[in-house]
């Protein structure tokens, strides 16, 4: 695991302790990440469900803890605790659980733009966490400023909830560049445009905050997935930050996207697009293709503008819930307050 250099505008004043929380970067690993208030070093007891334990130890004393638990079996259930101590004083223990295999029928949730408002932000993951979800994607701006060290230990505080499912994050535009969001979040390939597979749907998170045209890295790369998916793909959910549409005004990116990536998701009969940047939630169906924005995770909320051609739109903290079964792909758009504000259904289209 890289050393982390963390660049920080140090705001940081009696910074409290947050929960361990789970990446996985693929390859059977699976990275354990936590935060104390005093540097202390690192442990973790894991424990397979035939009762065999493995112990994983950093000596070195760090503020910011990345245990990564190597050379896992994917068929295996896995308990774990993580300790940190300082002069025989113990300043932190977590504990929870994770499998490698997730397998049909299985739910994720989706929300974003969670970088302005630590008290809606926990709220939200509170009312996910109800839900048990396999694992979770925020589409981006999930801190304020990417260099702030206060705002990470709030985004930390708001997801310590979720001890046992993955968590996934396309960059946002707050995020920049994502010093600290790779230091932070250990995702696969690239870490800022990246797959996963679960079940029979493909996940394929874009950065939309570097080069997309045809002639760049990431656009080559798209392609070339699009190009190589397997036949046991039923859906493909493309993740970015900012959406190729809204019902709000046309700019740049939005010109840009229809230009190079639209055509794409086309001619390769993408499913699902999921953004957020947009502070409200709406829902918009396009040549066969769902585009959706969940921007209601903390962030101060956009007024919901009614344009014809959108299929629902509101302005209200929420998340979107999906459950996955073999050949359809349901979600429900649920708010802070528990009500399901729209819900609809995608079929596979593969054969």
């Amino acid at each position: 695991m890289r050393r982390i250099t963390l660049l920080l505008i140090l705001f940081c004043f009696g910074v409290p302790v947050f929960s361990a929380f789970l990446t996985y970067a693929g390859e059977n690993k699976v990275t354990i990440n936590w935060y104390t208030e005093e540097p202390a070093n690192s442990s973790c007891i894991l424990i397979d469900e035939d009762g065999k334990e493995r112990a994983f130890y950093l000596a070195e004393e760090t503020n910011f803890h990345n245990i990564e638990l190597e050379n896992l079996d994917s068929l295996m259930q896995y308990n774990y605790e993580v300790e940190s101590y300082s002069n025989n004083k113990r300043l932190y223990n977590s504990s929870g659980s994770f499998s490698l295999t997730i397998t049909p029928p299985f739910n994720f949730a989706l929300y974003g733009d969670t970088r302005s408002n630590f008290k809606v932000h926990r709220e939200i993951c509170q009312e996910i966490n109800r839900y048990h979800p396999s694992f979770v994607i925020n589409s981006g701006d999930i801190v304020y400023m990417d260099m702030i060290i206060r705002n990470w230990v709030q985004f930390f505080q708001s997801t310590d909830v979720f001890t046992r499912s993955f968590y996934y994050s396309a960059l946002g535009n707050h995020e920049k560049t994502g010093v600290n969001f790779r230091n932070f979040l250990d995702f696969p390939g690239d870490e800022l445009y990246y797959s996963f597979q679960y079940g029979g749907i493909l996940f394929i998170v874009l950065n939309t905050n570097q080069r997309y045209d045809w002639c760049s890295k990431q656009y080559k790369w798209f392609k070339k997935l699009l190009e190589s998916r397997g036949s046991d793909i039923e859906f493909t959910v493309v993740i970015m930050h900012h959406p190729p549409y809204n019902n709000g005004i046309v700019n740049m990116w939005r010109i840009l996207m229809n230009l190079s990536l639209v055509p794409l998701f086309e001619e390769y009969k993408v499913d699902l697009v999921l953004s957020g940047h947009i502070h409200n939630y709406q829902r918009f169906s396009k040549n066969g293709i769902t585009y959706l924005i969940s921007g209601g995770g903390g962030a101060l909320l956009d007024t919901s503008i009614e344009v014809a051609g959108f299929n629902e739109d509101f302005s209200d903290y929420h998340f979107v819930l999906f459950e996955y079964v073999k050949g359809k792909l349901s979600a429900k758009c649920i708010d802070i307050d528990g009500n399901i504000r729209d819900e609809f259904e995608l079929l596979s289209q593969s054969k």
